[in-house]
């Protein structure tokens, strides 16, 4: 398929800027396939969405940036995609445009694709309820349908005015038999404990974040002398960065590569930067303290912009901050280790986070994510 050629049955353009948005991209478009075949899609992903049968016209990682910073840095390549981005939409035909989070280039993309009288639909929501509120109203102008996967998303919207349907988290379906297995009550040995390390998915991320957490961890063990550490990270970081910075820190630590959701199921604790990662680990009910730090120009911007009191995804579905946050100058090896021994020393703080974390995930529903989108999306063309 070159890109530029019409299917009878319809043809649908789909962006996704991120890796995360990449396989969820992927999911919906073999969802939408399975019901109906005679769909075709042309888009901006990466590899999960081209195994998907998605004919790729440019690769995600040429727009993918996170924070200010990296914005003004990619600025060339962002135009250069949306300029081909465009001719596409308005070359047309097309049934539908789908975005995927990546409100910066994707909301551009729904007013494009309004004035070529293109539906859009937007899958996984941009977090507007956070920061950049104004958006809300560029989307009840711009988007037909979003399609949300946190459970306080769809009342958010719904008071805006916006036409949105709640279709679980995709996490579910990969996670269900590991949340399954949770059991009623922890079963951890506090003068042993696995503690899970967690420092991002970047590398930038992983420079900033590991030597204050490695740091927590030696002053933990000094604690509780029969601590094991495990550290998770992420499939394509480079392992001889966080290599470097253990031998440093002269403790042992253990590394695995995620996600993992057995390794993680092992963990007792977790010291993880704020991202996924804490969704994931909340959904297992493991008690943990949630890090963030970034650079200083993104988070002076996000100070004017943040509208919650909460950034960390279990306290943000709970509603109410039910494990702690460290941001910015807060996340040093002391305040890490104080949050940690808190709860690694205290029984009934344990098992209380353990609780609540418990009755969170439940608010979450069943899986089917991908599946109920592309329902939602297929019934919203037949109509």
């Amino acid at each position: 398929m070159s890109g530029e050629e019409v299917n009878p049955g319809g043809r649908i353009f789909i962006v996704a800027g991120e890796k995360s948005g990449d396989q969820r991209g992927a999911e919906l478009v073999s969802a939408m396939r399975s019901r109906r075949p005679d769909l075709a899609f042309v888009g901006i992903g990466g590899e999960q969405m081209k195994k998907a049968g998605v004919d790729i016209v440019l690769p995600a990682e040429e727009i993918s940036v996170v924070g200010s910073v990296e914005i003004l840095e990619r600025f060339p390549s962002l135009v250069k995609a949306y300029l081909k981005a465009r001719r596409i939409i308005t070359k047309g035909p097309l049934s539908a445009t789908i975005l995927i989070d990546f409100p910066g280039f994707n909301l551009r993309m729904a007013g494009v694709a309004k004035r070529a009288n293109v539906p859009v639909f937007y899958y996984v929501s941009p977090q507007v309820w956070a920061w950049h509120r104004g958006r809300v109203r560029t989307i009840s102008r711009l988007v037909n349908h979003m399609l949300v996967i946190l459970p306080f998303e769809e009342h958010f919207y719904r008071e805006h005015g916006v036409e949105v349907e709640y279709v679980g988290h995709p996490l579910l379906e990969k996670m269900e038999s590991f949340i399954r297995a949770r059991g009623s009550a922890p079963a951890w040995q506090p003068d042993r404990p696995v503690i899970g390390i967690m420092p991002g998915s970047r590398q930038r991320e992983v420079k900033l974040m590991l030597p204050r957490m490695l740091e927590a961890a030696r002053n933990i063990k000094k604690e509780i002398p029969g601590a094991r550490f495990v550290m998770l990270l992420g499939r394509e970081m480079d392992e001889e960065i966080a290599l470097g910075l253990i031998k440093e820190a002269a403790l042992e630590v253990e590394i695995e590569r995620g996600p993992d959701y057995e390794v993680m199921s092992g963990f007792d604790y977790l010291i993880g930067t704020s991202g996924t990662a804490t969704l994931e680990a909340g959904l297992l009910s493991i008690p943990m303290v949630i890090v963030y730090r970034a650079h200083m120009i993104t988070w002076l911007l996000s100070k004017l912009l943040v509208k919650v009191p909460d950034m960390g995804l279990p306290n943000l579905v709970a509603g109410k901050r039910i494990v702690p946050e460290l941001r910015q100058y807060k996340v040093n090896g002391k305040r890490i280790t104080r949050e940690a021994l808190k709860v690694l020393k205290d029984g009934k703080e344990y098992q209380r986070m353990w609780d609540d974390l418990g009755r969170t995930a439940g608010l979450f529903g069943e899986g089917g994510a991908a599946r109920r989108a592309a329902e939602a999306i297929i019934s919203k063309l037949d109509a």
